[in-house]
C-alpha cells in the first residue's frame, strides 16, 4: 500500500492530527528525532511548548539511565578572557559526538560558565546544559575536569589545544 499524505482544512500536511510544521518547529527547537517529536506533539495534544517539556523530561530520565555507560572520549574547552581562563574537559562515549555542534557549544558554555563564575566549582547550570545534551546526542556525557585561573598583570596567557580538542 502506496504512503498517503493526509491535509487539513488549511491544505497543510498532517500525520495524526499533528502538522509536519509542527514536528519540524519541535525539531528545530530541540534537535530531536523526528519520530520523538512527533509522539511528544501527540501527547501534549498539538502543543509545541508543552512537547518540549515533554521531551527534556524523558530526555532526563534517559540521560540518568546512560550514566553508567563509558566515556572515553572527548575534548577539551579553554575560555579565556583578559584577567583569567578556565578548562574544562567534556567526556563522551564516542568520537563522533566529540565532533558534534552540540557536544561543542555545550563544552564551550561550561567553559565560559566558569570563567563567569570566576570559579573551578561546577555549578547545576552545567549540569542542566550536559544532561540537555545527552538528551540530544543519546551518549553518556561527564564533565571529567574544571579548572581556573586568574592571571595577573604582568603575567602573559595564551592557549594551545592539540589535535583538535581531542
Amino acid at each position: 500500500m502506496p504512503f498517503r499524505l493526509i491535509h487539513d482544512k488549511e491544505g497543510q500536511v498532517t500525520t495524526g492530527g499533528i502538522t509536519l510544521e509542527q514536528i519540524r518547529e519541535l525539531r528545530e527547537r530541540t534537535l530531536i528525532g523526528i519520530k520523538d517529536c512527533k509522539q511528544a506533539l501527540l501527547q501534549a495534544g498539538s502543543d509545541i511548548r508543552e512537547a518540549e517539556r515533554i521531551l527534556k523530561r524523558q530526555g532526563r530520565l534517559k540521560a540518568n539511565a546512560r550514566s553508567s555507560r563509558r566515556s572515553d572520549n572527548g575534548r577539551i574547552f579553554v575560555h579565556r578572557n583578559p584577567d583569567c581562563y578556565s578548562l574544562a574537559m567534556l567526556t563522551c562515549e564516542s568520537e563522533t559526538v566529540a565532533m558534534n555542534r552540540v557536544f561543542r557549544s555545550t563544552g564551550e558554555k561550561i567553559a565560559a560558565l566558569a570563567v563567569h563564575n570566576a570559579s573551578a566549582e561546577p555549578v547545576p547550570e552545567m549540569e542542566m546544559l550536559i544532561r540537555d545534551a545527552m538528551a540530544v546526542l543519546k551518549e553518556n556525557m561527564a564533565l571529567r575536569e574544571l579548572r581556573f585561573r586568574e592571571t595577573g598583570g604582568t603575567e602573559c596567557m595564551g592557549s594551545y589545544v592539540h589535535n583538535d580538542g581531542q
